[in-house]
């Protein structure tokens, strides 16, 4: 799993250009086969999706954000656990509207 997300963080870097102008990166599903295929490549032995040429491939940035989703749905634990949630929502929240304070 951990390399999982290094690969998926990887892609994500080479996306990062486009990705602010995709509307919808994580709202809207990649391809149901694309997705599957590319968290195949990501799950299989021994390189783990490192050789995978990001160049060459036909992913799309909703690809790529729907495998990242599927690996954030699938981790045992959540990544604020419930303990902690109403914290960081009240953290975030002041952060928020320091921001548009400015």
């Amino acid at each position: 799993m951990v390399s999982l997300l290094k690969e998926t963080r990887r892609s994500a870097e080479l996306r990062a250009v486009t990705a602010t102008e995709v509307p919808g990166t994580f709202r809207v599903n990649g391809s149901n086969r694309r997705t599957r295929d590319l968290q195949t490549t990501f799950e299989r032995p021994p390189d783990f999706g490192r050789k995978l040429n990001w160049a060459s491939e036909t992913y799309t940035t909703h690809d790529i954000a729907s495998v990242f989703r599927r690996y954030l749905t699938h981790l045992p634990e959540p990544v604020i656990p419930h303990g902690m949630y109403h914290s960081v929502r009240i953290l975030y929240l002041f952060n928020l509207s320091a921001l548009t304070s400015l």
